[in-house]
């Protein structure tokens, strides 16, 4: 164990960082109803994984929001813009969204004009 106040190892690091990231991505996904488990998002940012046709859009909602996620920390790490504003959201928006078929209220890179409702299941 190390002392308190020492940095970790690159490696432990790297291990900390990927277990942030998938299980965050896997979060973010299932809010809107992906239904891969962890171990499929794991194999999937690894390049591990490649589902069949009827579930690609769930590997490609899975590696936008990691690619998101990326730009997020490459920002931080290279010292730029960390103020939230309007144009950043909008950019993370289409980004997420980007090559997936979405309902036609959902304008990737801007915000709704209509308003919808979440609806629970019984």
């Amino acid at each position: 164990m190390r002392p308190p106040g020492v940095p970790l190892t690159p490696k432990t690091a790297d291990d900390l960082h990927r277990i942030y990231i998938v299980k965050g991505v896997l979060a973010t996904t299932a809010i809107e109803g992906n239904t891969l488990s962890e171990a499929q998002v794991n194999d999937i940012l690894e390049d591990k994984l490649q589902l069949p046709e009827s579930q690609q859009y769930l590997q490609h909602e899975v590696q936008n929001i990691a690619d998101a996620c990326g730009r997020i920390f490459a920002q931080l790490r290279d010292g730029g813009e960390t103020r939230i504003t309007a144009d950043l959201v909008c950019g993370f928006h289409a980004q997420t969204l980007r090559g997936l078929n979405v309902e036609s209220h959902a304008a990737p890179g801007r915000f709704r004009t209509t308003d919808v409702t979440a609806q629970t299941q019984r």
